[in-house]
């Protein structure tokens, strides 16, 4: 559903472009929904990062734990 727009996009570069030109921007745009994919797995990946660096930067100083 999501992808439905990028398709009516597709569809009317094809309509009103020929050859090489719309290949190339055919190209791309099929190009975006992996990595529009991709990036939704990647994201908690990148927020944990960086809130664990940003805890290592702010975070107070605490003792030790022992039971480690």
């Amino acid at each position: 559903l999501c992808s439905l727009p990028l398709y009516a996009g597709g569809f009317l570069v094809l309509k009103y472009f020929t050859g090489s030109e719309a290949m190339a921007i055919s190209l791309v745009l099929l190009l975006t929904i992996p990595l529009s994919i991709g990036f939704f797995f990647v994201r908690p990946y990148e927020e944990a990062a960086w809130a664990t660096f940003y805890r290592d930067i702010t975070a107070a100083p605490t003792e030790p734990d022992e039971a480690y």
